[in-house]
């Protein structure tokens, strides 16, 4: 009933009534609308339940008032830690919407030495959140805090101050002895959204990360190539000259975080360097190369993709190779990509197949219809695919026989490419399929004669004279 009470001189009388913890978890943020009623709950913040106390800390956080500021920086100090991290949250909510809050702040910036980290988190998101400049040297002390959560929201917090003097603290923090505050400030380098000059900025944020990727600990390593990836995308030249000078990394994780990056920033420019690239000894690394190549659509990329796609070890790299190939459209490697899609050992056929339909070339569709009976199912669901890009009539009885084919992924390619290719002429084969026991073999001649003679009845009502 109390939600009902629309006077508010009303509900603040019911206040002193919120004694039971159940109640006030549920309903006191939804009751708490103003200042005045506000100023009277905070009476209850003395209340012996810690329950109690703690809803009543996210209630006062509602009111953005001076006088909600007081008691919730009196509640930092209760002996509860769920009290105290519920007020520290509360004023990470309200300290910015109120013009003089320099006293929260440096109650939170105590709140980073709690004994619970769970205080210590919120105290550190609170001081991201409200911008604190002053609290740099304390968050960057925090990025060696032992629980990984506070590191990670200290570093976060420290990235949101957009400050030139925090970028400078960040190098220095990345020399220091203790682990957690190199991995710290490496975390918090990919949180930095630079002001001032942004291109000077940025450029000193990679020169600090090229440092990071030096670093003996490679779990540093690690964060600095996470970093990399979240800025990358302000300056990709710059951001690819940082990814492949580290790319050889000899930690796995480090160097499939950055090959992740590579497809991100393909360019006419950067066609060198990924070519380096497919000599990588990570295969991982060389497959990623292979797609980014296959983005820039350089032709300079084109031989050393056809040497990836025919004398590589990796199937997925062979494959990826020649799906890159695809992408460039080039007739020049028609017949290599025929070639690797004819060589039963070449483990990446099903790349050459979905090349040659990309490029649409006529002269591979004998080897694509060859390839529908190949016992690998990707290649098969390929070729078909690719028959339906390229549409050859001679790839009709083949595709309806592929039909049958097992794998039911490879036999809805093979509906949707007969789908494209059949046209009236093919009406008399697709009266005879109506009669398959197969129920997806008739069903498509089904539709396949039912959209021919819509064809051919638009065709009459927009040019009545071929009736």
């Amino acid at each position: 009933k109390i939600f009902k009470v629309k006077n508010e001189e009303a509900r603040v009388h019911f206040i002193p009534t919120l004694k039971d913890g159940v109640f006030v978890t549920l309903c006191a943020p939804l009751v708490i609308k103003s200042d005045r009623v506000s100023e009277r709950f905070t009476d209850i913040l003395e209340d012996k339940s810690h329950y109690v106390r703690r809803e009543a800390a996210k209630a006062i956080g509602t009111a953005c008032s001076d006088k909600a500021l007081e008691h919730l920086i009196s509640a930092l100090s209760d002996e509860d830690e769920f009290v105290r991290k519920a007020a520290a949250e509360a004023l990470g909510e309200i300290v910015p919407e109120i013009a003089d809050s320099g006293t929260a702040a440096d109650a939170l910036v105590r709140m980073l030495n709690d004994k619970s980290h769970f205080v210590r988190l919120e105290a550190a998101k609170a001081l991201g959140m409200i911008r604190f400049r002053e609290a740099i040297y304390p968050l960057l002390f925090v990025l060696g805090d032992e629980n990984r959560f506070v590191r990670k929201e200290a570093a976060k917090a420290i990235g949101q101050l957009e400050s030139e003097r925090v970028l400078e603290l960040l190098s220095q923090a990345l020399m220091s002895e203790n682990q957690f505050v190199r991995q710290g400030a490496a975390r918090a380098l990919g949180q930095m959204n630079p002001d001032g000059n942004r291109n000077q900025m940025s450029d000193k944020v990679f020169d600090s990360l090229d440092s990071a990727f030096e670093d003996k600990d490679k779990l540093v390593r690690r964060e600095a190539a996470r970093s990399l990836e979240n800025i990358s995308k302000n300056m990709p030249e710059r951001a690819f000259k940082s990814l492949i000078n580290a790319l050889d990394d000899e930690d796995d994780e480090v160097r499939r975080l950055l090959a992740g990056i590579l497809t991100c920033l393909g360019s006419e420019k950067a066609v060198p360097r990924l070519v380096s690239a497919l000599k990588s000894h990570d295969p991982v690394v060389r497959r990623f190369a292979a797609e980014a190549l296959g983005q820039t659509g350089s032709e300079k990329a084109i031989e050393p993709l056809i040497d990836t796609m025919l004398s590589d070890t990796i199937g997925f790299v062979k494959g990826e190779a020649a799906r890159a190939l695809g992408k460039i459209h080039s007739g020049k490697a028609v017949e290599p990509l025929v070639s690797a899609l004819l060589d039963e050992n070449n483990e990446g056929k099903w790349g050459a197949a979905e090349a040659l339909g990309r490029i649409k070339a006529e002269s591979a569709a004998a080897p694509l219809i060859l390839a529908l009976e190949d016992k690998d199912d990707f290649t098969r669901l390929a070729a078909a695919k690719a028959l339906g890009r390229i549409k050859p009539k001679k790839a009709i009885e083949p595709l309806i026989n592929t039909l049958y084919d097992q794998n039911r992924f490879v036999k809805a390619e093979a509906a949707g490419a007969l789908m494209k290719i059949c046209t009236k002429e093919d009406k008399e084969q697709m009266q005879n399929l109506l009669d398959s026991e197969n129920e997806l073999a008739a069903n498509l001649a089904f539709e396949i004669l039912e959209e021919i003679e819509m064809e051919e009845l638009s065709k009459t009502r927009v040019f009545p004279d071929l009736q």
